[in-house]
This record gives structure tokens, C-alpha cells and sequence, in this order.
């Protein structure tokens, strides 16, 4: 029985002129595919008026559209639009052999860390004024997805939050990780942060920019702590994606009751316990039994355990602006103005007993630190603004005096 044909039937050659089938196609590549963005009804006008010139008979407008439709997708968006808005049409590349593993094959192999602005507006615990976004830090483990640390704080990503997030790591599992997969952040490349990871022989890897993909279980990761933790919280910021549409009803700004202490530590909670324990989707099992079952299978190593003692404190310890510092007994930190340098040199002080207690006792919760961390950290935001309105010699309400246009001082 011979099988039929039937779409393979008539005379499938192409019946359009060959010289304007080759100027459509020009025109497509060189007014169409350009950074100018033209549309597509404008180079069609174009091409029509260049077929006039040259006495050609123009091919349709319903097959200038088939042409378009038929170009490479990513190369078009490429050249219109550049490498970022092209990103997600790039065809998937496939692992080149099969026993590759990108997220390791143990716990602790490869873990991912990055920084996010969260999505809600904080308030003092002592003046009960609004502080703005905290910024979280966070370590997952790729093998496992379990969150290794949380570290919240209102400065900016720096080696400093970096350092933090490594520290309870280790106090946590006293492990160190073999792999930091890390993007092109410039906390990233800090000196202090490379002699760390070189002294606990720890390889970083670095996220090739433009290109999420790379990060995508720290990525995901950011928008699960939103989705269940953050949007079920007052002040999270949800509506001011769309300005147009907020009131002061529901304004995150009218509504923020959380201070920093009190969200770190229901964060710490939810990470370490709620998250923990959920079902993972990816895994088919909570992030905790992936993580004990991987240790059951490829081993604890007990020999790479890092000790949560001083040696490791100071290791993770900030440096000053000029790497050196001159510590003097019984001095206060003072500072000091040069004039070959436009920021103060700060000689720091010796740590009182407290401050020493709360920086090294391993015995105390990390969420407690945090919390009288952020709660003095608010007291020396508040009186620096202060000592700055004092210098400026001008007090809340009064105005300062303004020049007309002869340059007389005015004031009111």
C-alpha cells in the first residue's frame, strides 16, 4: 500500500521575481534589523519606492510579513534591540556530557550568594521614623536549595555583608563551601574578601553579566522570600510598583510597622525553619532531608570542619580605609583631618567587654546580635543627622537666608 503525498504536491519552487525577492531581503537586513528600530510598515514603504526606481514589480505586503516572521528570532531582537532584550530568546545550550552536574553532587560543593533590596519599608525602634529598605544577604546551597544564612542590614551590599554571611555559615554547620558562585558585584572582588576564600581554600566562580540564568537558584530563591514571607507583611511595596494607582491608604510608607530587629528575626525563622522543612517541587523533598541524605551518602568529612573561634573572627573581621591601624589603650576613637585626603582617618578604640562579648560569643543567636547591632546602629544614624543640623547652624522649621539677584542676603 503506497501512503499519499498530498502535501508535497504542485510546484513548491519560489514564483517571485529573483531581483525583487533579493532588494526585499536587503532591505529587511539592512533598514529593518538596525538599532533605529524602524517599523515594519515604514520599510515596506521604503522598499516599494525603491521598486519604483528601478522599474521592479514590488513583492506584496503579506509577503514582506512572512519574510520577517521567517528571520532568526534572536538575531533579529539582537540587532534591534541588543544583548539583554535578546537574552531570552537565545537558544538553550545542553549540558556536552551527561554525568555534569552544575549544582554539585554533595552538600556544601556549590553554594550561591547575592544581595536584594527587600521589598518593605522599615521603621525605628526609638524614634519610630521610617529607615527606608533593608538589604538581605543570602547563602543557598545548590545541591540541597537549603538556605545556609540570612543576613539582613540597611548598608549597601559591601565585603563587609559578604563576610557576615560566610561567618554564620560557619557557625551554623561548621563547614566552609568548596565553590562561591558569585556575580560581577564589586563587594565580590574586595581583597579581603579573596584572602578569605584563599585561606579556607574556596573556589570563586563568577556569573557571566547580563545573563540570570546563571543565578537562577539564587534568583528563584529571592522571589520565594517575597511571595511567602515579605507580601504577607504591612509596608511591603507591592503597591508602589504601579504610582499612579497609590493613596495614602495604601501607602507601605503610612502602613510599616516592622523595625529591623523584629523582621530579622522572623526571617530567620522562616528560612531556617518554615522553608526548611517544606516540600520542594525541584527535589521532591524538603530542603533539610536532601541535605542529610547528601551527607549520609557522600560523607560529613569531618576533617574540613572550621572551628567557630577567634582565629576565624578575625579573619572575617572588616579592615580600616588604609589597611592599618594604630590601636592605643585607654584612648577614645578620635578623628583626624589631612589635607592630602578628603575622608577621615578614624583610629579606632579598643573594644569594651560588651561589644568584645557580642562580636565572638558563639553561644549567642545571630538574630539576637543583629537585633542590638540594628538597634545602635539607628541610635548613630539619629545622632549624626543631629550633629549635622547643629553645625548648620539651622533649626527644623526655620528657613535659611536666600540672595536676591544684586546678591544682598535676605532674611526672614
Amino acid at each position: 500500500m503506497l501512503l499519499r503525498r498530498a502535501t508535497k504536491q504542485g510546484n513548491r519552487l519560489p514564483k517571485a521575481p529573483t531581483d525583487a525577492s533579493e532588494l526585499l531581503d536587503k532591505f529587511i537586513k539592512e533598514h529593518f534589523e538596525t538599532p533605529r528600530q524602524a517599523t515594519a510598515a515604514a520599510v515596506y514603504r521604503a522598499y516599494v519606492r525603491a521598486c519604483s526606481a528601478l522599474n521592479i514589480q514590488p513583492l506584496s505586503n503579506r509577503t514582506f510579513y512572512q519574510r520577517l516572521k521567517k528571520r532568526p528570532i534572536h538575531e533579529q531582537t539582537l540587532k534591534r534591540q541588543g544583548a539583554s532584550s535578546a537574552y531570552p530568546t537565545e537558544p538553550f545550550v545542553w549540558e556536552l556530557e551527561k554525568n555534569t552536574h552544575p549544582h554539585g553532587i554533595r552538600p556544601l560543593e556549590v553554594v550561591h550568594i547575592d544581595h536584594t533590596e527587600l521589598d518593605i519599608e522599615l521603621r525605628s525602634t526609638a524614634t519610630a521614623r521610617l529607615l527606608g529598605k533593608p538589604w538581605l544577604t543570602l547563602l543557598t546551597d545548590a545541591f540541597s536549595r537549603r538556605i545556609l544564612s540570612a543576613y539582613l542590614t540597611f548598608d549597601p551590599p559591601s565585603y563587609r555583608s559578604c563576610m557576615m554571611g560566610l561567618r554564620l555559615v560557619v557557625q551554623r554547620f561548621g563547614r566552609f563551601p568548596s565553590t562561591l558562585v558569585v556575580d560581577g558585584g564589586k563587594e565580590f572582588n574586595s581583597i579581603y574578601f579573596d584572602t578569605l576564600l584563599a585561606r579556607y581554600h574556596c573556589t570563586k566562580k563568577i556569573r557571566p553579566g547580563g545573563k540570570p540564568r546563571f543565578g537562577s537558584v539564587i534568583e528563584r530563591l529571592f522571589g520565594t522570600t517575597n511571595t511567602e514571607f515579605l507580601y504577607n507583611l504591612l509596608g511591603n511595596t507591592q503597591a508602589s510598583k504601579q504610582p499612579r494607582q497609590l493613596t495614602k491608604t495604601v501607602d507601605p510608607k503610612q502602613l510599616a510597622v516592622w523595625n529591623l530587629g523584629d523582621l530579622y528575626t522572623h526571617l530567620c525563622k522562616w528560612a531556617y525553619e518554615i522553608y526548611d522543612s517544606n516540600h520542594h517541587d525541584s527535589l521532591g523533598a524538603s530542603p533539610s532531608v536532601v541535605y542529610t541524605e547528601g551527607l549520609s551518602n557522600a560523607g560529613e568529612r569531618l576533617h574540613k570542619r572550621i572551628a567557630y573561634d577567634e582565629d576565624f573572627l578575625m579573619a572575617t573581621r572588616p579592615s580600616t580605609q588604609k589597611g592599618t591601624a594604630k590601636v592605643q589603650p585607654g584612648q577614645k576613637q578620635t578623628r583626624k583631618k589631612t589635607a592630602s585626603t578628603t575622608s577621615d582617618e578614624i583610629t579606632p578604640k579598643p573594644l569594651s567587654e560588651e561589644s568584645t562579648n557580642l562580636m565572638t560569643t558563639p553561644d549567642v543567636p545571630s538574630s539576637e546580635r543583629i537585633i542590638e547591632a540594628s538597634a545602635t546602629n539607628e541610635n548613630v544614624q539619629e545622632q549624626t543627622a543631629l550633629n549635622s543640623k547643629k553645625k548648620s547652624g539651622t533649626r527644623v522649621g526655620q528657613r535659611k537666608p536666600q540672595r536676591d539677584a544684586v546678591g544682598k542676603s535676605t532674611s526672614y
